[in-house]
């Protein structure tokens, strides 16, 4: 997920505009939240952040992923890492709820609960295009 150029809020003041990669051209976003946690999806961070913009990290499931360093430093990115939530889960359930962020391009896979080990096992040898998986009761 992406944040795009700052558009015009309400209030006069900046509004945030959540898009997905797909919808994003190379170096058009100011912030980009890299939630995946693979060598690919911090590189298309880094491609799809404007110079001077920042790149949060969320979570990690790999723990030594390669960086291109030196376009990081020539472009004068700023990453930020993030693993506990700051009551931000309200914000975003309400989002989600009231239909301003659609999660569904996000999710691979919907599957009975019964199933998450095989799915857990799945996402670690990371030999699918799985992104994120739900689990159900």
């Amino acid at each position: 997920m992406v944040g795009s150029p700052p558009k015009t809020g309400d209030r006069g003041g900046p509004a945030l505009h959540f898009t997905t990669s797909d919808e994003v051209g190379s170096r058009d976003a100011n912030v980009t939240f890299e939630a995946v946690g693979t060598d690919d999806a911090l590189a298309t961070a880094i491609r799809l952040t404007r110079p001077g913009g920042t790149i949060i990290i969320i979570g990690n499931a790999t723990r030594m992923p390669q960086v291109d360093i030196q376009t990081v430093v020539s472009t004068e990115l700023t990453m930020v890492g993030s693993y506990a939530s700051a009551d931000e889960y309200e914000q975003a359930l309400s989002a989600v709820a009231a239909g301003t962020i659609d999660p569904s391009p996000l999710i691979s896979v919907t599957s009975p609960l019964k199933k998450g080990p095989a799915y857990f096992d799945r996402l670690h040898r990371a030999e699918e295009d799985l992104l994120k998986v739900v689990l159900v009761p």
